[in-house]
């Protein structure tokens, strides 16, 4: 009798373990097609076997989705991890390309800029020497400079005030009356041109000045 017992404990178990393998087939199935399930009669049959709910076999469904959506994740993941070692050396090639330009960039400008501190403390030297020799500069030359200096003013403020005329000739081109435009235009044309002889006069003072300066300092 016993072994009678035994024999359909193990066919028990045996269905057990069947109803088991197949209820993981079938969550397998599920999970990973899930638009070609089995038909209702046959995954009904599996839950009788099984003894599970269609609560149950959902959650295990979901569970298994969930799982292989974090692996998916973890390879997406691992793959762009492999790209940065990659990207990494790139960018101390990248560093390294940088700082040899820029040792290049420092070599060929160093000398180059070395020469211009050189050329600017020249400069500042000759202007020292410069102004010394205004100092040193005779009587007569001196005088001359000085009254081409007052005559430059003076041009200037002739230009000055011409340029002041002007901008009054010019706004009464906006008057309503006619004559007075018409008087306008005319003195218009007259004062611009005793403008440009004014510069002009006044240039030629400034560079009468500078060459006669430039005589008396340089030689």
């Amino acid at each position: 009798m016993s072994s009678v017992l035994e024999n359909v404990l193990a066919i028990q178990r045996e269905r057990a373990e069947q109803a088991e393998r197949a209820y993981r087939e079938l969550v397998e199935q599920l999970a990973s097609n899930p638009k070609r399930p089995p038909s209702p009669e046959s995954i009904d049959k599996v839950l009788i076997g099984s003894r599970r709910t269609v609560a149950e076999l959902a959650d295990a469904v979901k569970l298994i989705q969930r799982r292989e959506s974090l692996r998916a994740e973890i390879r997406a993941i691992d793959a762009r991890h492999d790209d940065r070692a990659g990207l990494v050396a790139q960018i101390q090639t990248a560093n390294a390309e940088l700082q040899a330009a820029q040792d290049r960039f420092r070599d060929a400008t160093f000398p180059l800029q070395r020469s211009i501190d050189e050329i600017d403390q020249l400069h500042h030297r000759r202007a020292a020497a410069q102004r010394e020799l205004r100092e040193l500069m005779d009587d007569d030359a001196a005088g001359e400079i000085a009254e081409l200096g007052q005559a430059i003013q003076a041009a200037s403020m002739r230009c000055d005030n011409q340029k002041r005329l002007l901008a009054d000739l010019r706004s009464r081109l906006l008057s309503p009356d006619e004559g007075i435009r018409e008087l306008a235009v005319g003195q218009i044309q007259r004062a611009e041109e005793r403008l440009a002889e004014m510069m002009t006069e006044s240039g030629d003072l400034v560079r009468q000045q500078s060459d006669l300066l430039r005589a008396a300092t340089l030689g």
